[in-house]
């Protein structure tokens, strides 16, 4: 049986092994017909590479428009060409491998393009291409980043102190013709209808000397945002208080201190500004030592300004101040005799003033003037070292010593030894022709009863021992010592 079945194998071969041959053939033109190769053509984007290169040349590169790209042709089988995309193939630019032209300013880098998937069924062509570069000499430059702000805040508020951080210092690097063409940095926060602190992170934009904006896309900057804070202080309108040191002329004081303005805005916190009722300002800043006119002068009230406190207005530093000097003018007054206390009468003594009033003149300014009464002037004498008689002697009034000055202001005084008993005695005022009585009553060694009757001037006195009658003309009132 066996040898049946490699009897009919082996009977004609070769038409056998042909026939094999002939179908293979076949199926490989069939094979083809369906799945023919064909050909596309994609595009890349080229990844640099070893960009430090031109860094290190001091150097920096910008790619010529239409070199960023790479295009190639493609050969595959259709089944395979169908699956392929672009990111199927990577273009890499060695930038270490760049040729830099005679003038140094243009380069050109090798593309390498290499495939991805499929690399023993893909054939690439078109694999010389170059990414052209400009180049350009390569500049460093740090900026202080200046705060700005935008808005207005809320009503009754005020924008306090604005700063930059995180950092407030920016790094720039690029093409030395950008970067010198940067003037400032600012960043720049919006406050509009804030009332308290706010912070908040911004990008910087850079300015030319013009105040045009910088295209920064060619640039490498440290940081892309900052942060920028904002203080929202409390305002408040307040009066300028002015003191003064030193005394003015003789006879001359000062009147008043006004100054141009008035008033002043202050900010700050509120626990700070609640308690200010008035700016004031020291004596010693504004000194009247000697002076006999007015001064006008000049002063940076910013330097009193409490801790924390600040001017809504750098404007309102400078105040103009004018002190107003004028002379005294003197008034006479007529002060009455009960309103002058006596000192160091001894109480064996009686004292009788020559008269019911006391002139005296005071000199002050008007204002001031105006305020005095006679009946409410106080004043006192010291008779200390007299003895019995008539004397003059010096009335000191009690006023006050900084708006007043007293013209020295003398009476006429008699003192005469009291006699056995008390006596009391009621002035007489000679000036209003009005009659004072005075009755004393005492125990005589003689246990007589002596009685003192004063009709008009007159004096009389009785006793057991005889009548003495004492007639006497004159304006003499009488008080008892104490």
């Amino acid at each position: 049986m066996l040898k049946k079945i490699l009897k009919k194998l082996t009977n004609n071969l070769g038409f056998k092994l042909l026939a094999v041959l002939f179908a293979f053939a076949m199926w490989l033109v069939v094979y083809n017909i369906d799945d023919p190769s064909s050909s596309k053509n994609f595009t890349a984007t080229v990844t640099i590479q070893n960009a430090q290169s031109i860094s290190d040349m001091n150097k920096c590169y910008e790619v010529i428009d239409g070199t960023g790209t790479v295009s190639f042709r493609v050969t595959a089988k259709r089944s395979i060409l169908e699956k392929l995309d672009y990111s199927d193939f990577t273009a890499i630019a060695d930038m270490s491998l760049m040729n830099v032209s005679d003038d140094g300013t243009e380069g050109s880098v090798p593309i390498a393009i290499s495939v991805n998937n499929y690399t023993s069924s893909v054939k690439v062509s078109g694999l010389t291409k170059y990414l052209k570069v400009s180049l350009e000499d390569l500049q460093e430059k740090q900026f202080v980043i200046t705060a700005d702000t935008k808005g207005k805040v809320a009503d009754g508020f005020t924008l306090g102190d604005v700063s930059v951080s995180n950092p407030n210092v920016i790094k720039v690097s690029g093409p030395a013709s950008v970067v010198g063409q940067i003037s400032k940095v600012v960043a720049t926060i919006d406050v509009s209808g804030m009332s308290v602190d706010i912070s908040d992170n911004v990008v910087p934009v850079f300015y030319d000397e013009e105040g045009k904006t910088v295209d920064t896309t060619k640039l490498t900057l440290s940081s892309n945002t900052v942060t920028v804070s904002a203080k929202i202080l409390s305002t408040k309108e307040v009066p300028i208080h002015f003191n003064t040191s030193g005394t003015p002329a003789d006879t001359y004081s000062v009147v008043e201190i006004t100054s141009d303005p008035e008033t002043v805005q202050i900010k700050g916190s509120s626990s700070v500004l609640n308690p200010i009722s008035s700016l004031e300002i020291p004596a010693e800043v504004l000194n009247v030592d000697g002076a006999n006119k007015d001064i006008t002068t000049s002063i940076d009230i910013s330097e009193y300004l409490p801790d924390g406190v600040s001017l809504t207005k750098n404007s309102q530093a400078t105040v103009s101040v004018t002190i107003r000097i004028e002379p005294y003018t003197t008034q006479s007054y007529n002060i009455p005799v009960s309103n002058i206390s006596v000192n160091g009468l001894d109480d064996n003594y009686n004292l009788a003033f020559g008269q019911s009033t006391v002139n005296a003149s005071v000199s002050g300014m008007s204002s001031d003037l105006s305020s005095l009464n006679a009946n409410s002037i106080k004043g006192s004498i010291d008779v200390s070292s007299l003895g019995e008689g008539t004397h003059t002697v010096n009335v000191t009034l009690t006023l006050d010593a900084d708006k007043f000055v007293q013209q020295t202001t003398t009476t006429d005084v008699t003192i005469t030894r009291k006699s056995d008993g008390t006596t009391t005695t009621t002035p007489s005022n000679d000036d209003n022709n009005k009659t004072s009585n005075s009755e004393s009553t005492g125990n005589n060694t003689g246990n007589g009863t002596t009685d003192t009757t004063g009709e008009g001037d007159d004096t009389k006195t009785t006793g057991d021992n005889g009548t003495n009658n004492n007639n006497s003309t004159g304006s003499d009132s009488t008080t008892n010592g104490h």
